[in-house]
């Protein structure tokens, strides 16, 4: 019933109540079986578990690239902070970050817990941050613990799978890699060289063999590349190859 003002006194006016056959049925959500690949090395984390209780159907394989298959686009790289830190360290993330976008249009890297306590420079941490986003177009997502990286996990699936069907395809093969990016690896891969850094050498020297033989004072001309830095390309590029010995 709702209530109306006439002529100064208050009147109670009729509510008007469809009938059950009239009432129109919302469609029932159809379910859908979400799936992702898996890494095998990513079995201890637990996460298995977690899919099952997501009703995730995950299948375990050893992959090439990657931590979890979420389409033919999409792969996600989950990296702890230790681990993120350290491959920023030793030089390994951007080479992993390298092939995940030989063989994938969308790489994650899913960063779980605080790496900024990892004593790596705020700054720092934050340039390789943006040099995954802007200079190889690789999302990068932060989570606390395993489970909100699951849950991350599963709303890309959802995503991929669901919103824009794509189909799950675990690649073997690699694909044809533009040669600015191959030219901006091999600069990157010097110590303390990422980012816009690794770019701005690049647009400077033109070629990598022009970089490759600049001098101490020839490379000081570029824009983030100090005597410290400059010194320490000329020792890489000088020095003798000495594998380390296992």
């Amino acid at each position: 019933m709702s209530f109306g003002l006439k002529s100064g006194k208050i009147e109670l006016e009729p509510v008007v109540v469809a009938k059950p056959e009239e009432v129109r049925k919302e469609p029932e959500k159809e379910q859908f079986q979400l799936k992702v690949i898996v890494d095998h090395r990513e079995k201890p984390s637990g996460i298995l578990t977690l899919f099952h209780d997501m009703n995730i159907a995950a299948e375990v394989q050893t992959l090439e690239f990657g931590d979890y298959v979420i389409s033919k686009h999409v792969i996600v790289e989950r990296k702890e902070a230790n681990d993120f830190t350290g491959s920023i360290k030793d030089g390994r993330l951007f080479q992993q970050v390298r092939g995940l976008k030989e063989l994938y249009e969308m790489p994650v890297v899913l960063i779980e817990g605080n790496a900024f306590e990892s004593g790596i420079k705020y700054r720092s941490l934050l340039g390789v941050i943006t040099s995954l986003i802007v200079d190889w177009r690789v999302g990068v997502l932060f989570s606390h613990d395993i489970g909100e990286s699951a849950e991350y996990i599963r709303s890309l699936c959802y995503r991929e799978q669901v919103e824009r069907t794509k189909g799950i395809i675990v690649h073997r093969g690699k694909k044809p890699e533009p040669l600015h990016e191959s030219q901006l690896f091999v600069i990157a891969g010097y110590p303390g060289v990422m980012g816009e850094l690794a770019n701005r050498i690049g647009l400077h020297f033109k070629t990598i063999k022009n970089f490759v033989n600049a001098t101490v004072d020839e490379l000081m001309k570029v824009e983030g590349l100090g005597k410290k830095k400059s010194n320490k390309i000329i020792e890489v590029n000088t020095a003798q190859y000495k594998p380390k010995k296992e």
